[in-house]
């Protein structure tokens, strides 16, 4: 599996993958027409799970997001609102 550079961590001399989307409580939601594509969310984002998408549009990479709401906080256009994650 290749990875690319923002999906790895330092570990001494290794690198190893850090899927830290497992544990959160809470999820990210963007709403599109909401979103001024300020990128604000995306400077904040501390795992670096907001990308650009084409469009340009931002996609939320749910794999790599802990939760934490510092984008929804963020986004003083409110268009990122945090809800509760449903686990199956």
């Amino acid at each position: 599996m290749k990875l690319k550079s923002d999906q790895v961590a330092p570990w001494g001399r290794d690198l190893i993958v850090v899927q830290t989307g497992d544990w959160r409580s809470e999820r990210p939601v963007l709403d599109l027409k909401r979103c001024q594509r300020c990128g604000q969310c995306w400077l904040i984002c501390p795992t670096r799970s907001i990308h650009f998408e084409e469009g340009p549009e931002f996609n939320i990479d749910l794999t790599f997001c802990k939760g934490c709401g510092l984008c929804a906080k963020e986004c003083r256009f409110k268009a990122i609102g945090m809800i509760w994650e449903q686990k199956e």
